[in-house]
């Protein structure tokens, strides 16, 4: 058993999906200027994720959970696991 926070973020692959939207959101031009358009965009930026994306976010749960046990559940540099 491993002893953490269940809420972990570092521990929770879909923050970081939430990263990968961010960053494709950041990229757009025009940005969306109103809720309608950003609700548009979000979904459309969802979607046209690759699947190595969620791919390499499963094959990282290891490397994510080694680096929570080595901070004995403390916050992490966790980009220095994704492999």
């Amino acid at each position: 058993m491993l002893k953490w926070l269940p809420q972990s973020p570092d521990l929770n692959p879909i923050e970081h999906l939430w990263a990968a939207v961010e960053v494709a959101l950041q990229k757009r031009n025009p940005q969306p200027s109103n809720i309608h358009e950003l609700e548009k965009a979000v979904k459309e930026v969802w979607n046209a994720l690759p699947q190595k994306v969620y791919r390499d976010l499963i094959l990282s749960m290891p490397n994510q959970i080694q680096a929570v046990i080595d901070a004995n559940g403390g916050n992490t540099n966790i980009d220095a696991y994704f492999k």
